[in-house]
Formats: structure tokens, sequence, C-alpha cells
């Protein structure tokens, strides 16, 4: 497997996040910025904002947990809403955005670092050795993947850029 690395420091989210928000809201404000993403490549934008926002602030920006399934992290209430799109592009109505303003600039600094990888590569950097999934993932299980195990691996990344 080819490793991608993604040197990422956001400008101007590091300050405190007040408010943790469901998946699919968070979902959501993904899909008002970008009406081409897949069910699979929401759920790695989605770790990749909580990861981040957990390394930065110290807090989670999703409320419900991730799991370590056979295609990466996952929240099995995303993993369910849009399981009818398959592959292809989630169809949403237009939806109000939930987020505040900061939330909002980390998930638009997500999509811009992001966005251009499609969601194999995505998901290869998701499994990376020694990544939270990499020690979660157990074969049928999908097992919790435990934020402070999350914060720590992004924190890593920050630090060795």
């Amino acid at each position: 497997m080819n490793l991608i690395k993604v040197n990422f420091t956001p400008k101007k989210v590091t300050e405190a996040f007040v408010t943790k928000y469901s998946a699919l809201e968070v979902a959501n404000a993904f899909l008002l910025s970008d009406r081409s993403l897949t069910p699979m490549k929401i759920q790695k934008l989605l770790y990749f904002a909580h990861g981040w926002c957990l390394a930065l602030t110290g807090q989670e920006l999703i409320q419900e947990q991730f799991e370590a399934s056979e295609y990466g992290p996952v929240i099995p209430t995303v993993y369910n809403t849009f399981k009818k799109f398959g592959s292809g592009k989630i169809i949403i109505s237009n939806e109000e955005n939930k987020l505040s303003e900061k939330s909002i600039k980390l998930v638009d600094a997500i999509l811009k670092k992001y966005g251009c990888f499609d969601s194999m590569e995505l998901s290869d950097l998701t499994h990376q050795k020694d990544s939270p999934w990499y020690f979660s993932f157990q074969k049928g299980k999908n097992k919790k993947i435990p934020n402070d195990q999350i914060e720590k691996y992004f924190k890593t990344l920050r630090k060795n850029g």
C-alpha cells in the first residue's frame, strides 16, 4: 500500500469549540460545501474533521463515537442514512447549516486539504499502521474507536508535520 502523507495545520481553528454536533449535522455542512461527496468519502472527512478538532482544541466535534469497520472509521447513523446512495454522490435537499462559524471553518479547511483525494486514498490514510483504526479493528466486530486514541494520533500528526 502506498501511504499518503498530508501536512495539515489550519489557521483560525485552534480556538475552543463549545458545541458538539451530531454526525449528520457535520455531514450536512460538508455536503452543503461539496455536492459531489459519496457515502464513503463523507465518513472519512467526518473522521478527519473530528480528529483535527480533538488535536487542535481538545474538544470533540461530533457527539457519536466512530467504530472501526472493515472500510475504516464509520459512524453508524451516517452509514445508515447514506447507504442508499451506494458509491454514488449523496443527494440532499437544501438543508440549513447548523454549525458555528468556527466549525464551518474547520469543515472548509478539511475539504481544502482532503477533498482532492478519492475515497480509496482517504481510506488508505485511515488504515495506516499505528492509526486508531489499526488498533481498534477486529474483523466483524465494529469496535468503538476511543476519542483519546484519535486525539493522540492527530496530535502526533500535527507534531510531525
